[in-house]
């Protein structure tokens, strides 16, 4: 079969089945193609996105420790009011605390926070010559 052949049968048959659509109600229905509204489709980013900001923090909380994640989002909050929406959405919840918690033992970095830190005087020099 060519492609002119091809195409006009496919042509045809897409006539063909138009018309059965239009007569039958059934076919109609099972044929039609259904698209996700745009309330559904923006609830669902919203709801996307939530989870993903829900796992970062507790990705963040888990890695810099709850000092350290003070310490990041301490600018973000300064001009903000202390009850505010995004101060509240900032702010380290228990269910983030939780995550936290069961992420922390796979995160295994060493915390940059901690590294800043000088080390004590208490401590003996790894070299010393005698």
């Amino acid at each position: 079969m060519s492609i002119e052949q091809k195409n006009a049968f496919l042509q045809r048959r897409a006539r063909i089945l138009k018309k059965h659509a239009a007569l039958d109600p059934e076919w109609q229905a099972f044929q039609r193609e259904r698209r996700p509204g745009a309330l559904r489709v923006l609830f669902s980013v919203v709801i996307a996105l939530g989870v993903l900001g829900f796992a970062a923090k507790g990705l963040l909380l888990a890695y810099h420790g709850p000092d350290g994640y003070a310490q990041i989002t301490a600018p973000l909050v300064q001009d903000q009011p202390a009850d505010g929406i995004f101060a509240q959405i900032v702010a380290p919840d228990p269910a983030t605390g939780l995550l936290a918690d069961l992420i922390a033992p796979y995160v295994g970095v060493a915390r940059p926070m901690d590294m800043a830190q000088p080390a004590s005087e208490d401590a003996a020099p790894a070299d010393s010559s005698d």
